[in-house]
């Protein structure tokens, strides 16, 4: 029989028998090689040794009738087939959602990679929104319509998850949907409002939930993960839920995630969780023309501005090591981002720089979005990206937040002590006046 081998050494005084140290116990040796369906049984001979065996001749040499009486075919020791997978691999595809989310005139506008809204979104946001279309268009506090979401195409769904706002009166759920099409590129919708029934059911035996805080507000979170066998799949042109449709609820959040890609180059990728690293374009995975027409639609959340400065698509990464550009942090993990601090630019007027404020100045500097004109020269509104660790101060003046477009009774100093550590201050003053100025210890201190 082909593919067992017994082997029988023997306990002897001498070592020339054998090439191995002399060992007072009985050595059975038996190799399977590779032959399904053998099964083995030893057994152990106490004593000095065992008697030489009359029918062998040499040691080591195979016993045909051992093989033939050990080795039987045994259908149990058959291992299972390792099923086919069901999600293919991307290879080199890019262009693989074939339609539309949502209906185009249920939405003002597609917002840019980069929005930042603090506590919750200091840093650059790796998604962009379609911001909804109001119930009343003359009042921008009205809820939002109801929106139909359907698959864009033929995808599998590997990811769901529920959010319940428990910070809100009264406490309301909503749902993120992740799904593929290929292995290597993820989507992920967010605010969805309703799932169809097929989720929904999924998702009542989810893998964890727990309780945590996000911009300053209570939510509970369960999650659950789909294996490849176990994804969910539907057709293009199903309904996956609805959108919208409650007052706050007024985007529909869209990321990619392409771990094909070149992980981005922030100035301590150690601060970054994977998927960050690789923020896609969402767009850039739709068929033309349609890639083309939803592109056009980027700008701001009425839809009144538009980005018309490349990447139209907006992005996450502004870190430019050696200066203050980028993202900056507390004395505090990385995430939830709610401390820490971010120096970009406007992600629909990337001429305006921004301040992305957490919370960790308190009172006198409150986390919001801060804007303002940069200067190519001087040091009052220098670009980010020209202060550097020089031993000077530079200071920030003429602030005004998105909400009312209003100047702020408030200035900003800046100031690196090295690549990796920035000193920011905030003084209750409307304008920086002639410097140069010094700063406090009342200044935070920021890290990469």
């Amino acid at each position: 029989m082909k593919g067992c081998a017994l082997f029988h050494a023997e306990d002897v005084a001498s070592e020339q028998r054998r090439p191995f140290p002399i060992v007072r116990a009985t050595l059975l040796i038996v190799v399977l090689l590779g032959l399904p369906g053998c099964s083995i049984a030893t057994v152990s001979v106490p004593g000095q040794g065992l008697q030489p065996d009359p029918t062998e001749t040499a040691v080591g040499e195979v016993r045909q009738e051992s093989i033939e009486s050990t080795c039987s075919p045994s259908p149990t020791a058959t291992s299972p087939p390792i099923p086919e997978p069901r999600i293919p691999a991307c290879g080199e595809q890019q262009a693989m959602l074939e339609g539309e989310f949502i209906d185009r005139e249920l939405y003002y506008s597609i917002v840019p990679l980069g929005n930042v809204w603090p506590p919750a979104h200091v840093f650059p946001t790796d998604h962009i929104y379609f911001s909804l279309l109001k119930s009343d268009p003359d009042n921008w506090d009205s809820a939002p319509v109801d929106v139909p979401v359907y698959a864009p195409a033929d995808i599998f769904m590997v990811s769901l998850a529920s959010q319940e706002h428990l910070y809100a009166d009264p406490p309301y759920v909503d749902f993120d949907i992740e799904f593929v099409i290929c292995s290597e590129v993820r989507f992920r919708l967010g605010h969805m409002t309703t799932l169809s029934p097929v989720l929904l059911e999924a998702l009542e035996n989810p893998d964890s939930c727990e309780e945590y805080i996000a911009g300053e507000r209570l939510r509970r979170g369960c999650w659950l993960d789909l294996s490849d066998q176990d994804a969910i799949f539907i057709e293009q042109g199903q309904l996956l839920g609805t959108t919208g449709g409650r007052l706050g609820q007024n985007m529909l959040d869209l990321w990619a995630t392409d771990m094909r890609m070149e992980p981005l180059p922030f100035a301590n990728v150690d601060r970054y969780w994977d998927e960050y690293l690789q923020t896609a374009c969402p767009l850039d995975y739709f068929v033309e023309p349609l890639s083309s027409e939803l592109r056009n639609l980027f700008g701001g959340h009425t839809g009144e501005v538009q980005r018309s400065i490349e990447p139209t698509c907006g992005q996450i990464l502004y870190d430019m090591p050696g200066t203050a550009q980028g993202n900056w942090f507390f004395n505090a993990p990385s995430s939830p981002e709610d401390p820490h601090l971010s120096l970009v630019y406007d992600n629909v007027d990337p001429n305006r720089g921004v301040f992305s404020i957490g919370n960790a100045f308190g009172d006198l500097l409150p986390s919001m979005k801060y804007l303002f004109e940069p200067a190519d020269e001087g040091t009052v509104n220098r670009f980010f990206s020209s202060v550097t660790p020089d031993g000077l101060v530079y200071c920030y003046e003429d602030l005004s937040t998105p909400i009312d477009g209003l100047q702020q009774n408030l200035t900003i100093l800046l100031s690196m002590e090295d690549e990796n550590t920035l000193l920011v201050e905030a003084r209750p003053a409307g304008s920086c006046g002639a410097g140069p100025w010094d700063i406090s210890d009342a200044a935070l201190i920021f890290n990469r």
